[in-house]
């Protein structure tokens, strides 16, 4: 397999896009919804979406307008993906087969690591009450913030209970019996093409 890097002018349009695509035959591609939703009425972009094998839809949050408009895209398939860049990987997933619309939700079981969800006093909440996600295992005992101390001090969290998990900001609740339903942010921190502002 081959990573293929987007130039910057392959970015621009979705037809300098789908030629990208069909220059070096990518199957795979990420996209923000943001991006999805900006490109889906275009030609090309319909085009490009015939040609691949896998859209992977994350970096944002998703609406189930996005969702539902990526699963009828004409792609091969679509996995919505949650995942912190901190932590480099998607840590949870729904495939787009699996939605019937309505809220995205992540089945836990998918994930090999440790997710807790847990209030302001750092206690773990109740099923479906509301709380910060927060991450183990492996992924939570690094330090990710390599030129900031302050910030891993503020990010990692070595609980009593759980070990080293990192706090991810988002706020989620559990629901349909180990599903996770992400809920927003707990401070002003907004994406827009998968770019945080």
């Amino acid at each position: 397999k081959t990573l293929v890097l987007p130039r910057r002018e392959d970015l621009r349009t979705p037809a300098s896009l789908e030629a990208c695509v069909r220059r070096y035959q990518v199957d795979t591609i990420h996209v923000s919804p943001s991006r999805f939703l900006q490109y889906r009425s275009d030609p090309a972009f319909a085009q490009l979406l015939r040609q691949i094998r896998l859209l992977l839809a994350g970096s944002e949050p998703l609406s189930e307008y996005a969702a539902g408009l990526m699963c009828r895209s004409g792609c091969g398939e679509v996995i919505f993906i949650y995942g912190a860049s901190e932590l480099f990987g998607p840590y949870l997933t729904r495939f787009g087969r699996d939605y019937s619309g309505g809220a995205i939700t992540y089945p836990i079981s998918d994930y090999d690591g440790e997710i807790h969800i847990l209030d302001d006093g750092k206690k773990p909440v109740k099923k479906g009450e509301p709380g910060e996600l927060c991450i183990g295992g492996v992924s939570g005992k690094q330090n990710r913030y390599y030129s900031s101390e302050a910030l891993n001090a503020e990010k990692y969290f070595a609980h009593p209970d759980f070990g080293r998990l990192y706090l991810t900001g988002d706020l989620a609740k559990e629901v349909n019996d180990g599903e996770i339903a992400l809920l927003g942010r707990k401070d002003s921190m907004v994406k827009l093409f998968g770019i945080r502002i």
